[in-house]
């Protein structure tokens, strides 16, 4: 099977054969400028999800989440907890994309000249926010 995957890298996209063969991956940096998760402070304020995380998963969820595109390679002999960083990493990459939605509905309500009309269009998104 390994010689299989070796000779089958020739036919993947250029970009992720780079990757995956050494080129340092790019890192979007307007996505990293708006990570809405505290990833690299306090322990304390981390989301729940990934409290329990140690260093390097940390650092692999925060390599992770501050990429557009492309894909992050999660590899590590067995019992050093991929499997639970990857599943910290889907919630944090939720909860991500919640906030920057959170943010954007946010920004129309509130754009309203007058706190009347901001008023009423916060209550109307609430209102028909799915729960």
């Amino acid at each position: 099977r390994e010689v299989q995957a070796v000779w089958g890298v020739i036919s993947l996209p250029t970009r992720v054969r780079e990757e995956l063969l050494g080129k340092k991956p790019e890192l979007d940096v307007e996505m990293g400028s708006e990570r809405t998760l505290p990833l690299r402070g306090e322990r304390q304020k981390l989301p729940p999800c990934l409290a329990e995380l140690n260093a390097s998963q940390l650092q692999a969820v925060d390599a992770a989440c501050g990429r557009a595109e492309g894909f992050a390679l999660v590899w590590g002999p067995p019992g050093t907890g991929k499997s639970s960083m990857l599943l910290a990493l889907i919630n944090a990459l939720h909860l991500q994309e919640y906030e920057r939605l959170h943010r954007a509905i946010e920004n129309i309500v509130l754009s309203a000249a007058d706190a009347a009309t901001a008023r009423k269009r916060w209550l109307a998104a609430v209102r028909l926010a799915p729960r």
